[in-house]
């Protein structure tokens, strides 16, 4: 149950036996997640929620590499 509130608190959700990831609203102003590459590089994943209504918990537009998602994104 941990691991699902970490990832419900961070906005993204993993489907079980998929590389896939519904997004969703996260309740964080900002974090840094790394993901190890095959070279043994980290890559990070920064999200960063600009908010301009605390009632406000909907979400307008998610970009990854400054390109629009459409509500998921892929592990790879």
């Amino acid at each position: 149950m941990s691991a699902w509130f970490i990832f419900a608190a961070l906005g993204f959700y993993p489907l079980p036996s998929k590389e896939t990831y519904i997004l969703g609203s996260p309740i964080i102003s900002s974090a840094r997640i790394y993901r190890r590459l095959s070279n043994g590089t980290l890559n990070p994943f920064n999200i960063q929620v600009q908010k301009t209504n605390k009632s406000k918990y909907r979400v307008d537009s998610i970009s990854l590499n400054e390109e629009k998602c459409d509500g998921f994104i892929k592990h790879s």
